[in-house]
């Protein structure tokens, strides 16, 4: 089991996970627009100090190694905008070539 707690970072206002022996932010990143999920960044709250962030979770709790790497059930990568679904209004428009209507 291990000891982890969610906190608030400083400059995302993303909650992050971290556990109870460290003392830095990990690096996390940003992403500007869910329709360009490749255009990542690193945040700049990556490797703040765990002491500036606040407490996004109530008290640390323990997890098995399973429920750490599992994705949280509010995500499922099927309705990401970069995933195979295809809904109305969900792809870019094409572009007309120059010449070509």
């Amino acid at each position: 089991m291990y000891e982890a707690l969610r906190v608030r970072c400083p400059d995302c206002a993303q909650a992050i996970a971290v556990f109870s022996s460290e003392r830095e932010l990990p690096r996390h990143g940003l992403c500007a627009s869910p329709w360009n999920p490749f255009g990542l960044t690193v945040c700049q709250g990556s490797g703040r100090p765990v002491r500036d962030a606040e407490p996004w979770d109530r008290e640390p709790k323990e997890h098995t190694v399973g429920e750490l790497l599992r994705l949280p059930e509010s995500l499922d990568w099927r309705t990401q905008p970069f995933s195979h679904v295809v809904l109305p209004g969900s792809r870019p428009a094409r572009r007309a070539h120059a010449g070509v209507e």
